[in-house]
């Protein structure tokens, strides 16, 4: 079975707006389904309101597939990230600089969920 996760954030409560993000995460998801390689696709929009949206929605896909047999994995990000000595982060709609890390999603919190895969 092969998976895929497709995340799109466009709309931030800062001056971040990315407005190509939301045609970008709607044209990825085209080419997905054209391709008919995967069985289950996980479309995340600016309605995950916030990083704890996108996380549990993240992690209740995972957990449904958890004991399939997965081939193939594949996510894809649009939007705004950040990168600190830590490492890189996805930022969410809820972002803001003044709550730093408010609305940010580690990479490696992103990892450590879909290798709960088989």
């Amino acid at each position: 079975m092969d998976l895929a996760i497709v995340l799109g954030q466009s709309e931030y409560n800062e001056n971040l707006e990315l407005p190509a993000c939301k045609n970008d995460l709607f044209v990825i998801k085209k080419v997905l389904d054209a391709t008919n390689k995967y069985q289950e696709i996980l479309f995340l929009d600016d309605s995950c309101k916030s990083r704890d949206d996108i996380q549990n929605s993240i992690t209740a896909f995972i957990e449904k597939y958890k004991n399939e047999s997965i081939s193939e994995c594949f996510f894809y990000f649009t939007g705004h990230g950040k990168v600190d000595e830590l490492g890189f982060y996805y930022l969410c709609n809820d972002y803001e600089e003044m709550n730093y890390p408010q609305g940010m999603i580690p990479n490696k919190e992103i990892d450590d969920i879909i290798r709960k895969l088989s």
